[in-house]
């Protein structure tokens, strides 16, 4: 009797997860924060009237979680304001030394500076980045107008006048 019973909610079980939302939510509970759970969101979300870009960034946008911090202090790079398309932006080289992180969100902190080295003002931008493990030279370029403080124009040649910094990172893990 026991072994019958078994058997019905194994079988019942196997028969669910055929089921679209109990995958769903089983890929939920299971894979948040990782790529898999990502990859199985694609799989499920597929579509043939959404771009498959669209679907990638949705489920990646859903699945994606802050990096730990040691890994989000890891990346490195340099940046600098310069001129792209007539209009000043913010430009950086990042590197994801993890090996077990994509990278899928960066958020920016730029500083500019008094000329007694106080904060004038803080500007941020976030940009959906794909930067895979161990991956170099990525560049980051963000035109954003929270990027443009008044004095934007005149930070390039004066290096004290402003810092930046990798404000938080949010990614999927291998």
């Amino acid at each position: 009797m026991i072994r019958v019973k078994g058997m019905v909610a194994l079988t019942a079980v196997v028969a669910l997860v055929g089921c679209k939302p109990v995958e769903e939510a089983i890929n939920n509970a299971f894979y948040k924060g990782t790529l898999a759970g990502a990859e199985k969101c694609m799989e499920l979300k597929s579509s043939t009237l959404v771009s498959a870009d669209n679907v990638k960034n949705s489920c990646v946008a859903e699945f994606e979680e802050p990096v730990p911090v040691n890994i989000a202090r890891s990346i490195v790079g340099r940046g600098a304001p310069e001129t792209r398309w007539n209009r000043k932006v913010f430009s950086a080289t990042l590197e994801n030394p993890s090996a077990d992180y994509v990278i899928t969100e960066v958020r920016i902190e730029v500083r500019t500076l008094n000329p007694d080295q106080t904060v004038d003002g803080y500007y941020f931008s976030t940009m959906r980045v794909w930067i895979e493990p161990g991956q170099k030279n990525f560049q980051l370029i963000t035109d954003e107008v929270p990027m443009a403080p008044d004095n934007w124009d005149k930070i390039d040649d004066c290096d004290s006048c402003w810092s930046w910094n990798i404000d938080s990172v949010k990614g999927l893990k291998m």
